[in-house]
């Protein structure tokens, strides 16, 4: 397992991705309003297979992407050797691990591509809560993630710094909504390597400093970029039959599972 090799790296159009400072000071923000909203943002490490993760719903409990934990070329889940040793932290505060549950961890599935990204979703619980921390909400019952998100990355090895540091955040949009109840969403969310799990954030109605207050997720970027016809592709355009980043909406199984972990103790 490497840095989230299942991605390529994309930016689309310009690169909109921002450190914490420069995203507040870019948007008229306080510093330390970025900074909570991005306070449960970190880093899953299963034996030096990394990818964003983030808590959500409860301190234990964490949100990311299935094929973190899985051969995306068998489909076979990765034995204990790997998932008992995987452990978090949070990118404000990298010193401190925190290990999973692994017997706590729940897939949504394996089927590559778009028709398959709705699979492509993990929940997991911590053996310990992260403490001082504000979870992630979860979205009311059977709702889709906005139209405009806000996409908070711990992990970005094609960014400036380096795959490790503090959070990235940016504004993005959802540009098409599959069919079949809506499985999976295409996004103009710039990404790379390492940004498989990261929260997107819904953007709601009253701004984007309510937005970042709220901290409800709406979906996770799950680090594919595609073509139609599900054909993986780098590039630096977006258009209804080009390139752009597949999400998965936090409704259905996946809020089911985030539910039943976070009353789980």
């Amino acid at each position: 397992m490497g840095v989230d090799s299942m991605h390529v790296s994309i930016i689309i159009g310009e690169e909109d991705r921002k450190r914490e400072a420069a995203f507040a000071e870019a948007n008229g923000l306080p510093l330390e309003l970025v900074r909570k909203a991005a306070e449960v943002t970190g880093i899953i490490d299963c034996g030096g297979g990394q990818a964003t993760a983030q808590v959500t719903g409860a301190q234990h409990v964490l949100s990311t992407a299935a094929h973190i934990f899985m051969n995306t070329d068998t489909c076979e889940r990765y034995g204990p050797e790997l998932t008992n040793n995987c452990s978090f932290f949070t990118s404000h505060n990298p010193s401190k691990k925190y290990k999973i549950v692994p017997d706590s961890i729940r897939l949504g599935g394996c089927n590559p591509g778009i028709s398959g990204a709705i699979d492509d979703w993990a929940v997991v619980r911590l053996q310990s809560p992260v403490e001082n921390v504000e979870p992630l909400r979860l979205p009311p019952p059977r709702t889709n993630a906005d139209a405009e998100i806000v996409m908070i990355a711990a992990v970005s090895s094609n960014f400036e710094g380096g795959a490790l540091g503090l959070p990235t955040l940016e504004v993005c949009s959802v540009r098409l909504r599959y069919p079949s109840a809506n499985v999976a969403l295409a996004t103009d969310c710039d990404s790379g390597p390492g940004t498989s799990g990261s929260a997107q954030l819904n953007y709601g109605t009253r701004g984007l400093a309510a937005a970042l207050e709220k901290k409800e997720i709406g979906a996770i970027n799950v680090a594919q970029t595609a073509l139609a016809d599900g054909t993986i592709v780098e590039g630096n355009d977006y258009d209804d039959h080009g390139t752009f980043n597949i999400s998965v909406p936090v409704w259905g199984r996946f809020r089911d599972a985030l539910i039943e972990a976070v009353a789980s103790q």
